[in-house]
């Protein structure tokens, strides 16, 4: 393994039977130079829950407001924590209503499909 080093950069060629290992919240990229097996899962525990919560229900509202449910029953000391970061931060839940999605989106294509392109014209 070789590795060098940028701004806050590094690349690693890793060869076969090597394990990288990335810490929370590290953006990477992998360019496979051969066949690869992949194992990847996103992490959270009680040391690094707050970052991972705080990221989670503004990134992934929807499966947030459903962990945070499920948090309440088994592990209500991490849902506690998860409100009290909430109020903190004045953070709240708001899901837009589907129905007024789907008229926006049914009214953009009607607009679309009334337009006349200027290759008919011609």
């Amino acid at each position: 393994m070789f590795s060098v080093e940028f701004v806050d950069c590094c690349i690693d060629v890793l060869l076969s039977i090597v394990c990288l290992f990335c810490l929370f919240s590290w953006w990477h990229a992998v360019l496979n130079l051969e066949d690869t097996l992949a194992v990847t899962q996103n992490f959270c525990s009680q040391t690094n829950f707050h970052e991972v919560w705080k990221k989670t229900r503004v990134g992934r509202k929807h499966m947030a407001k459903r962990w945070l449910d499920a948090l309440r029953i088994e592990y209500p000391h991490l849902a506690q924590i998860a409100d009290r970061l909430n109020a903190e931060d004045n953070f709240e839940f708001i899901f837009s209503d589907k129905s007024e999605k789907k008229k926006k989106k049914e009214a953009k294509k009607a607009k679309k499909s009334s337009m006349v392109s200027w290759s008919s014209w011609s």
